[in-house]
Protein backbone atom coordinates (compact mmCIF):
# COMPACT_ATOMS: atom_id res chain seq x y z
CA UNK A 1 0.00 0.00 0.00
CA UNK A 2 1.44 3.33 -1.08
CA UNK A 3 0.38 6.77 0.15
CA UNK A 4 1.80 9.07 -2.53
CA UNK A 5 2.30 12.77 -1.95
CA UNK A 6 -0.38 14.81 -3.79
CA UNK A 7 2.28 16.50 -5.95
CA UNK A 8 3.58 13.14 -7.19
CA UNK A 9 0.32 11.17 -7.21
CA UNK A 10 0.03 10.78 -11.02
CA UNK A 11 3.58 9.55 -11.55
CA UNK A 12 3.29 7.28 -8.51
CA UNK A 13 0.13 5.65 -9.88
CA UNK A 14 1.79 5.08 -13.27
CA UNK A 15 4.79 3.52 -11.52
CA UNK A 16 2.51 1.26 -9.45
CA UNK A 17 0.73 0.13 -12.65
CA UNK A 18 4.07 -0.67 -14.33
CA UNK A 19 5.28 -2.61 -11.30
CA UNK A 20 2.00 -4.55 -11.11
CA UNK A 21 2.34 -5.50 -14.79
CA UNK A 22 5.92 -6.69 -14.19
CA UNK A 23 4.86 -8.72 -11.13
CA UNK A 24 2.01 -10.37 -13.05
CA UNK A 25 4.26 -11.11 -16.04
CA UNK A 26 6.44 -13.36 -13.86
CA UNK A 27 3.49 -15.14 -12.27
CA UNK A 28 2.85 -12.89 -9.29
CA UNK A 29 -0.61 -11.99 -7.99
CA UNK A 30 -2.58 -9.28 -9.80
CA UNK A 31 -2.74 -5.80 -8.28
CA UNK A 32 -0.29 -6.63 -5.52
CA UNK A 33 0.60 -2.94 -5.14
CA UNK A 34 -2.07 -0.33 -4.47
CA UNK A 35 -2.37 3.30 -3.44
CA UNK A 36 -4.82 4.89 -1.03
CA UNK A 37 -7.32 7.40 -2.37
CA UNK A 38 -6.40 10.19 0.05
CA UNK A 39 -2.88 10.27 1.44
CA UNK A 40 -2.37 11.62 4.94
CA UNK A 41 -0.02 11.07 7.83
CA UNK A 42 -2.83 9.47 9.82
CA UNK A 43 -3.68 6.96 7.07
CA UNK A 44 0.01 6.13 6.55
CA UNK A 45 0.47 5.56 10.28
CA UNK A 46 -2.60 3.31 10.43
CA UNK A 47 -1.23 1.28 7.50
CA UNK A 48 2.15 0.84 9.19
CA UNK A 49 0.54 -0.21 12.48
CA UNK A 50 -1.71 -2.70 10.69
CA UNK A 51 1.24 -4.11 8.72
CA UNK A 52 3.17 -4.50 11.97
CA UNK A 53 0.28 -6.40 13.53
CA UNK A 54 0.14 -8.76 10.54
CA UNK A 55 3.88 -9.44 10.81
CA UNK A 56 3.60 -10.11 14.54
CA UNK A 57 0.67 -12.50 13.96
CA UNK A 58 2.63 -14.39 11.29
CA UNK A 59 5.59 -14.71 13.67
CA UNK A 60 3.40 -15.75 16.58
CA UNK A 61 4.53 -12.79 18.69
CA UNK A 62 2.90 -9.97 20.65
CA UNK A 63 3.96 -6.34 20.86
CA UNK A 64 4.87 -6.97 24.51
CA UNK A 65 7.58 -9.39 23.29
CA UNK A 66 9.67 -6.55 21.84
CA UNK A 67 12.95 -5.53 23.45
CA UNK A 68 12.84 -2.37 25.52
CA UNK A 69 15.36 0.19 24.24
CA UNK A 70 18.31 1.17 26.39
CA UNK A 71 20.19 4.43 26.14
CA UNK A 72 23.87 3.53 25.86
CA UNK A 73 25.27 7.05 25.65
CA UNK A 74 23.86 10.56 25.87
CA UNK A 75 26.06 13.63 25.58
CA UNK A 76 25.38 17.32 25.07
CA UNK A 77 28.43 19.24 23.88
CA UNK A 78 28.06 23.02 24.17
CA UNK A 79 29.89 25.79 22.32
CA UNK A 80 31.59 23.58 19.75
CA UNK A 81 35.07 24.82 18.78
CA UNK A 82 35.67 25.70 15.08
CA UNK A 83 38.32 22.99 14.77
CA UNK A 84 35.98 20.37 16.24
CA UNK A 85 33.26 21.47 13.84
CA UNK A 86 35.65 21.19 10.89
CA UNK A 87 36.61 17.62 11.87
CA UNK A 88 33.02 16.51 12.40
CA UNK A 89 31.81 18.11 9.18
CA UNK A 90 34.26 15.95 7.21
CA UNK A 91 32.12 12.97 8.26
CA UNK A 92 28.71 14.60 7.82
CA UNK A 93 26.72 13.98 4.65
CA UNK A 94 24.02 16.56 5.16
CA UNK A 95 23.66 19.33 7.69
CA UNK A 96 26.79 20.96 9.05
CA UNK A 97 27.86 21.78 12.57
CA UNK A 98 28.53 25.50 12.93
CA UNK A 99 31.14 26.66 15.44
CA UNK A 100 29.45 27.82 18.64
CA UNK A 101 26.48 25.48 18.25
CA UNK A 102 25.53 22.76 20.70
CA UNK A 103 25.70 19.11 19.66
CA UNK A 104 23.70 16.11 20.86
CA UNK A 105 25.17 12.62 20.63
CA UNK A 106 22.76 9.78 21.42
CA UNK A 107 23.28 6.03 21.18
CA UNK A 108 20.72 3.34 21.97
CA UNK A 109 20.18 -0.40 21.61
CA UNK A 110 18.55 -2.00 19.68
CA UNK A 111 19.75 0.22 16.85
CA UNK A 112 16.39 0.65 15.08
CA UNK A 113 14.96 2.67 17.96
CA UNK A 114 17.30 5.56 17.12
CA UNK A 115 14.93 6.40 14.25
CA UNK A 116 12.07 6.96 16.69
CA UNK A 117 14.32 9.08 18.90
CA UNK A 118 15.41 11.22 15.94
CA UNK A 119 11.84 11.66 14.73
CA UNK A 120 10.61 12.80 18.14
CA UNK A 121 13.61 15.10 18.62
CA UNK A 122 13.01 16.79 15.26
CA UNK A 123 9.32 17.28 16.09
CA UNK A 124 10.22 18.90 19.42
CA UNK A 125 12.73 21.48 18.18
CA UNK A 126 14.26 22.95 15.00
CA UNK A 127 17.52 21.00 15.14
CA UNK A 128 19.81 19.78 12.36
CA UNK A 129 20.19 16.03 11.99
CA UNK A 130 23.85 15.68 11.07
CA UNK A 131 24.24 11.90 11.21
CA UNK A 132 22.09 8.86 11.95
CA UNK A 133 22.94 5.18 11.83
CA UNK A 134 20.46 2.45 12.72
CA UNK A 135 22.61 -0.50 11.69
CA UNK A 136 24.49 -2.75 14.08
CA UNK A 137 24.07 -3.21 17.80
CA UNK A 138 23.74 0.49 18.63
CA UNK A 139 21.85 3.24 16.85
CA UNK A 140 23.64 6.59 16.78
CA UNK A 141 22.62 10.13 16.02
CA UNK A 142 24.28 13.52 16.01
CA UNK A 143 22.18 16.66 16.11
CA UNK A 144 23.19 20.30 16.19
CA UNK A 145 21.43 23.53 17.05
CA UNK A 146 21.10 26.14 19.74
CA UNK A 147 21.56 24.92 23.28
CA UNK A 148 17.86 25.40 24.11
CA UNK A 149 16.77 23.51 21.00
CA UNK A 150 19.19 20.65 21.63
CA UNK A 151 18.00 20.30 25.23
CA UNK A 152 14.37 20.18 24.05
CA UNK A 153 15.28 17.63 21.36
CA UNK A 154 17.22 15.54 23.89
CA UNK A 155 14.29 15.50 26.31
CA UNK A 156 11.86 14.44 23.56
CA UNK A 157 14.16 11.68 22.31
CA UNK A 158 14.82 10.30 25.78
CA UNK A 159 11.13 10.43 26.69
CA UNK A 160 10.18 8.56 23.51
CA UNK A 161 12.70 5.80 24.22
CA UNK A 162 11.76 5.52 27.90
CA UNK A 163 8.03 5.27 27.13
CA UNK A 164 8.45 2.13 25.02
CA UNK A 165 7.47 -0.96 26.97
CA UNK A 166 9.10 -4.26 26.35
CA UNK A 167 11.32 -7.02 27.62
CA UNK A 168 14.53 -5.77 29.28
Amino acid sequence: MFAPHPASRKVSLVTIDLLNEAIESVGGPPNLLTACEQASIEIAQEDVIQAGQVVLEQLGLKISDRKKPEIASLQVITNVNPYQAQLLNRLARGMMLVPGQTMLVLECAPAAYINLAANEAEKAAPVNLMHISSVGRFGRLWMAGTEADILAARDAAVTALNEIEGVP
